[in-house]
C-alpha cells in the first residue's frame, strides 16, 4: 500500500507544472480536489459503503421455496458502513412483498435482530409473528440481497442419504476381498 502512496505522491509531481496552468486559467482548485480524491482513493482513506439492492416493499412473485431474484433494479451506496444488506420476505393477507434495503445489524428491523451478519449469500429464515408468514436474511457481499435463498441445498441430503449404502456395500466388498486374499495367501503358502 505504501508502494500506491509513493506512485499517487510521484504522479501529483509530474502533474505539478500541469496544475500550474490550471491556476492561470482559474481551474486549479478543481484539478487539486480531483487529484486529492484520487490520491485519497488510492491510499484507502476512502472506502465506499457496501452496494445493495434497495426497493422498499414491492409485490412478489417468490414464494417461500428455493432460490428467488429479487428483481429490484434499484442499486444503492449504504450510508453508513457499518450497515449491510437485508431482504423482508412476508405474506400477509393473501399479498406476497418483499422489501430490499441496507440496514444497521445492531438495530432491529420489524421487531426482529438479524441472524446472518456475516453470510456472503441471503439465506431466508423464518420469524415467528402475528399476521402472516414472515422470512429475514442478510448478508454482506455486493448487491447480495439480489439473490434470496429459502432453502439450502438438499444435495448433500441426497449424498448422505443414497452413498450411505454405496459405502457400506464398498467397505463390505473390500473386507471380503481382503478375507479371500488373505486365505489364498495361507494356503499358498501350507502347499510345498
Amino acid at each position: 500500500m505504501e508502494n500506491l502512496a509513493h506512485f499517487t505522491s510521484l504522479f501529483f509531481l509530474l502533474l505539478c507544472p500541469f496544475y500550474i496552468h490550471f491556476a492561470s486559467v482559474g481551474r486549479c482548485d478543481l484539478a487539486f480536489k480531483s487529484m486529492l480524491l484520487f490520491r485519497t482513493i488510492a491510499i484507502g482513506a476512502f472506502k465506499m459503503g457496501k452496494l445493495c439492492k434497495f426497493c422498499d416493499v414491492k409485490l412478489t412473485t417468490c414464494t417461500n421455496e428455493g432460490h428467488c431474484c429479487s428483481n429490484c433494479n434499484i442499486t444503492s451506496i449504504c450510508e453508513h458502513k457499518n450497515e449491510i444488506c437485508a431482504a423482508v420476505w412476508r405474506k400477509y393477507n393473501g399479498n406476497v412483498t418483499l422489501e430490499t434495503i441496507c440496514h444497521d445489524p445492531t438495530l432491529e428491523i420489524h421487531g426482529y435482530k438479524l441472524d446472518d451478519v456475516n453470510s456472503k449469500k441471503c439465506f431466508m429464515k423464518e420469524k415467528k409473528g402475528a399476521g402472516g408468514l414472515l422470512y429475514m436474511c442478510s448478508c454482506k457481499d455486493d448487491e447480495c440481497n439480489d439473490e434470496i435463498i429459502f432453502s439450502k441445498s438438499k444435495c448433500i441430503l441426497y449424498f448422505i442419504l443414497y452413498m450411505g449404502p454405496f459405502f457400506i456395500t464398498l467397505a463390505d466388498g473390500c473386507k471380503t476381498y481382503a478375507k479371500r486374499t488373505q486365505r489364498t495367501s495361507k494356503i499358498s503358502g501350507v502347499a510345498p
